[in-house]
C-alpha cells in the first residue's frame, strides 16, 4: 500500500496508454458535442475505470471503449 508522500512508478506503456485513454475521451466526447448535449471528460473516464489523467483506477481500467462509455452517460430518450 501506497503512503501519502510514495508515487506509483509509470513506464512509458503506461504514460502511453492514459494518453491514449485520454485522447479517446476527448474525441469522444467532441463527437457527442455536434449533436448536442455530451458528458465531460472526466466523467467519460471514470466510466472507463481511469482517472481523470487517463491512468487505471484501483481494479484496473474497464474493457470498454471511450464512445460506449460516453454513450452510457447520455440520458435515455423518451
Amino acid at each position: 500500500m501506497l503512503g501519502l508522500s510514495e508515487v506509483p512508478r509509470r513506464t512509458t506503456e503506461d504514460s502511453l496508454d492514459a494518453a491514449a485513454a485520454l485522447a479517446a475521451a476527448q474525441q469522444a466526447r467532441y463527437a457527442l458535442s455536434q449533436d448536442g448535449i455530451a458528458p465531460s471528460v472526466s466523467r467519460i473516464l471514470e466510466v472507463m475505470g481511469r482517472d481523470s489523467k487517463g491512468y487505471p483506477l484501483g481494479n484496473g481500467p474497464k474493457d470498454l471503449l471511450a464512445h460506449q462509455a460516453a454513450c452510457q452517460l447520455l440520458p435515455d430518450e423518451v
